[in-house]
């Protein structure tokens, strides 16, 4: 979410003629673009003196909001509909932190290099996995495990996963 509002960020100072970078691990599709149009359509320059922090954390509300509201029509598009939607967010902090310490007391995480490693090669893995970096900064991986420590918590014994390309390695 970090990447998508420092996106958008760019692409908005870009938009408006300021001089800006897509961070390295950024997004670069055309969607980026519009959703930083819309903002500029809707508001025009006046973020430009906000605070840069403060920016961020209003594009990563705004692009999250026409996001999800984007992948909700599309599926709806499909046919899929959901009783329920569960945001990742709600599991930062607090979860991930909370089911990496039940790992860590079951002896299947430990510190190497000053991030976390869960012990996936006990279960046949092809290498171990960071679950939170030597940052600080939770890993995709991190919030599955938190998530699915959710699930079980509120009663699911059975859970299928559909992957996606970015979670490919887990």
């Amino acid at each position: 979410m970090n990447n998508l509002a420092a996106s958008v960020n760019a692409r908005y100072l870009e938009l408006l003629g300021k001089p800006a970078e897509i961070p390295e691990n950024g997004y670069h599709g055309h969607d980026i673009i519009e959703t930083a149009q819309a903002i500029i359509d809707q508001d025009g320059d006046k973020y430009l003196d906000m605070p840069e922090e403060e920016r961020l954390e209003l594009f990563k509300d705004r692009a999250y909001a026409e996001k999800l509201k984007a992948l909700k029509r599309d599926l709806a598009h499909f046919n899929v509909h959901y009783d329920n939607w569960f945001s990742e967010r709600t599991l930062h902090p607090d979860a991930i932190q909370a089911a990496c310490k039940v790992l860590e007391e079951r002896g299947k995480i430990y510190e190497k290099d000053g991030a976390l490693w869960l012990k996936s090669t006990d279960y046949g893995d092809d290498k171990d996995r960071v679950v939170i970096r030597d940052n600080g900064v939770p890993t995709y991986l991190a919030a599955d495990i938190a998530y699915h420590k959710n699930k079980y918590d509120r009663g699911f014994k059975k859970m299928i996963n559909i992957w996606g390309a970015d979670h490919h390695a887990m």
